[in-house]
């Protein structure tokens, strides 16, 4: 699936009217959100895998669509990467179009790397969507933290399971240094 492909599914999901936008303020998403500079919404009807991945599907289950990639200047995006779904009634399970990114919000990441301040991690798509979108949301939790976080000053989760979730990851994919060893004896890295 090509970047423009992506561009058309979520050209399509973001072709909505009133009554969904509606729904949005309903759900607690700002205004700033919906009507931004960059679409960050959409919405399909989608046929999810148990893989993780979706597709549109004419029959599907109605689902919130938001796009992750490269934004452009000033405004709208550059290049999608991916297209994150998810029901409001579960919003805590999404699934992804490609499987190509780990976050939501990759670019703040990026720009608190250079400017620093502390990364506000959100433990959904839809708490992150009513937060503006500034900060991020773990889509994939394969990821490895240490890249995909690291070089930002601190990081504030939104609940107390999603930071003792990202302890433990950080911790499953720390660098392992060299074995060490002292007159032939094995000394734990």
């Amino acid at each position: 699936m090509t970047a423009a492909d992506l561009d058309a599914e979520f050209g399509a999901a973001n072709d909505y009217g009133t009554a969904v936008i509606e729904r949005f303020r309903q759900l607690g998403i700002p205004d700033e959100t919906i009507f931004g500079l960059r679409s960050v919404l959409g919405i399909a009807r989608v046929q999810a895998d148990p893989g993780g991945l979706w597709q549109p599907h004419h029959d599907g289950k109605w689902m919130l669509i938001v796009p992750e990639g490269e934004p452009a200047q000033p405004c709208g995006w550059a290049e999608l990467h991916d297209l994150v779904a998810f029901h409001t009634s579960e919003p805590g399970r999404w699934w992804t179009r490609t499987g190509t990114v780990d976050l939501l919000g990759e670019a703040h990441v990026a720009e608190l790397r250079l400017l620093g301040g502390p990364l506000r991690l959100y433990s959904t798509p839809l708490a992150w969507l009513r937060a503006g979108c500034a900060g991020a949301c773990i889509i994939d939790w394969r990821f490895d933290p240490h890249v995909a976080l690291g070089g930002v000053e601190a990081i504030h989760c939104d609940t107390d399971v999603l930071a003792a979730r990202l302890e433990r990851r950080l911790r499953e994919t720390a660098p392992r240094g060299p074995a060490i060893t002292t007159g032939g004896a094995r000394v734990a890295a």
